[in-house]
């Protein structure tokens, strides 16, 4: 800051070498002193250290329709550094020519009004410094000049002329000297601005030693820009506000904190929730991130959406990643997730899709559960007439089940249309089989039961002609005598008696008849015990104990006269009817599956 040279006189006391005189003087020095040492001495200090701006006060105010503001009392630091004070009891100047014609005003406890004529537009209020000698002290009091300090509160246009010393305290509006809404505004206005590389903070504290000053932190600039705040002791930082906002360089928001509601903001100025994040990009835990935008929202690992949503960027391009995507895309709400592979990490290939308004769900692959409790997944309809689940392939296998004990367990009935094809043991309480009347197919059902047997038994018939000996051989399919074992013959004659018998038994693929007339036709039917390496590995037990855990149960515990409860499968399916305790009811009455409505 530009300034006079500093310098100051002293007369010393004649005879007293290094002695200075005290007390007032007359003597020129008063006036260098003033001048050349203590006012610019001033100017450099206040300047330096404070810079321009309001210092405290100064508040600026209009009322509509009013032909004044006003300016209430305060201090400013003008940008030659020097001190504006107006104070109460002082001086202010208020004319717009004063050098031609000044106009003096005391100050007031609530400041000064300063007129409005002539002006329109949006205007700039400001003070300035000077001073203004004092013609009545210099008539009473010969030899003794007086400089006052008077303000200068000056209305200006649209700005303050770059070579104006001037404070601005703010705008105000006005149409024709009137004052209009919204009357004052800030402007260009700011408070000093002190220079200061690091700002030490000091509190009293009272210990053992008494009360003295500890330190308690240090706001200072950083090496290279920025600033750093150091906290010390036990008790941290405290920040009391209702709001704090902290703003990039182009003085955009970035974080907000509205400590009255609990709020975090991040790009969001306004937060709704505890943590709101405005941007695109969302949060981040480590290899986790989460984006969102203005109808969508995603939860991903080793990916996210770029800020403008426009690309995906993947953290580590050399690693896989996988993404869960929400959405209402064209109004219809989707969830779906997607992964990328080991061979191409930053390709995205859909594996889930659940469209939120009908329901329906997509997988891309093969779905497997796998958990320790009895059921691992559960599927239900509440629509008596809906399906559970649904599977289906156009070439493939359309479910495809594996289990332990039991790979499918159906309380109910079941229905099965196409081949069905068991490796393994069937059993039932009754097996049948179920055709369209061949009387009345349209309307009607004929029903046919299966022949028991306590053995595993084949059996084989047909009608043989007798030759002119009245003997026949029966020949079988290659197979049978590998097949079977412990064959049973029985023979029935047509049209009337013979003594025919077996002449020879099965062997090399064929039987013989013998006894009969010539041209006599036989009934016979052969009868074999299955004997292939699975029917010896696995033979057939007629009569078995029940499992411990299914002792005091019954497979049909009706015919009984005992409740449903008591059925074995409620023992075998404890789970499936704890999950379906309705349904498996229904299951286990009697009427059920015979007709019986629910």
């Amino acid at each position: 800051m530009a300034s006079p040279p500093i310098s100051h006189t002293k007369h010393d006391v004649p005879g007293a070498p290094g002695v200075w005189r005290p007390g007032d003087t007359t003597h020129e020095e008063s006036g260098t002193d003033l001048q050349s040492y203590l006012r610019p001495l001033e100017q450099v200090h206040a300047g330096s250290l404070h810079g321009a701006g309001v210092a405290e006060g100064l508040a600026l105010s209009a009322v509509p329709g009013a032909t004044t503001v006003r300016v209430g009392p305060g201090v400013a630091v003008d940008p030659a550094g020097r001190h504006v004070v107006l104070t109460p009891g002082g001086l202010a100047e208020i004319s717009e020519r004063p050098d031609d014609e000044s106009l003096l005003v005391v100050v007031r406890d609530s400041g000064v009004d300063v007129p409005t004529v002539g002006r329109s537009g949006r205007c700039v209020v400001a003070v300035l410094w000077r001073e203004t000698f004092d013609e009545r002290l210099a008539s009473e009091i010969p030899q003794r000049f007086v400089e006052r300090h008077t303000p200068w509160l000056r209305i200006y246009g649209e700005a303050v002329p770059p070579d104006e010393l001037a404070v601005v305290l703010g705008t105000v509006d006005l149409d024709a000297g009137v004052v209009r809404p919204p009357g004052t505004a800030v402007g260009d206005r700011h408070g000093v601005r002190p220079a200061v590389e690091a700002l030490r903070l000091r509190t009293a504290t009272a210990g053992p030693a008494g009360v003295t000053d500890t330190a308690a932190g240090l706001l200072g600039s950083r090496p290279g820009g920025g600033v750093a705040l150091h906290v010390e002791g036990p008790q941290g930082l405290e920040v009391r506000a209702g709001r704090t906002a902290f703003q990039g360089d182009d003085g955009a928001e970035r974080l907000s904190l509205d400590a009255g509601r609990g709020r975090i903001g991040v790009t969001a100025p306004q937060p709704s929730h505890p943590l709101h994040v405005g941007s695109a990009s969302g949060i981040r835990q480590n290899s986790l991130y989460v984006s969102g935008g203005a109808g969508w929202s995603s939860l991903s690992y080793n990916a996210h959406h770029d800020e403008a949503n426009g690309a995906w960027v993947f953290p580590d391009p050399a690693r896989p990643a996988v993404t869960v995507e929400m959405d209402d895309f064209g109004g219809t709400p989707r969830f779906q997730v997607f992964s990328t592979t080991t061979a191409a990490p930053t390709t995205w290939v859909r594996r889930l899709a659940i469209n939120g308004n009908d329901g329906s769900v997509q997988i891309a692959g093969s779905l497997g559960v796998d958990r320790d409790a009895p059921s691992s997944i559960t599927l239900s309809s509440s629509n008596n007439s809906g399906t559970a689940l649904c599977g289906s392939s156009s070439n493939g296998v359309g479910l495809n089940v594996v289990g332990g004990r039991n790979a499918i367990v159906a309380l109910g009935p079941s229905a099965f249309t196409g081949a069905v094809d068991i490796n393994g043991r069937l059993t039932a309480t009754s097996k049948q089989f179920v055709i369209d009347h061949p009387l009345d197919p349209e309307n009607r059902t004929l029903a046919h039961a299966s022949v028991e047997s306590d053995e595993r038994v084949n059996v084989y018939s047909g009608n043989a002609v007798l030759d002119a000996d009245g003997a026949a051989t029966v020949a079988l399919p290659a197979w049978a005598e590998s097949l079977n074992t412990d064959f049973r013959y029985q023979l029935t004659c047509l049209g009337r008696a013979a003594p025919v018998y077996v002449s020879r038994e099965v062997s090399d693929g064929s039987f013989d008849i013998a006894g009969g007339a010539p041209g006599m036709t036989v009934s016979w039917q052969l009868t074999g015990v299955r004997d292939d390496p699975w029917a010896r590995q696995n033979p057939l037990e007629v009569e078995e104990d029940k499992p411990e855990a299914e002792r005091g149960s019954y497979r049909n515990p009706e015919v009984y006269d005992r409740p449903r409860e008591r059925s074995t499968a409620y023992v075998r399916h404890a789970d499936a009817v704890r999950r379906n305790p309705r349904l498996a009811r229904h299951v286990m009455d009697p009427g059920f599956g015979a007709g019986k409505a629910y």
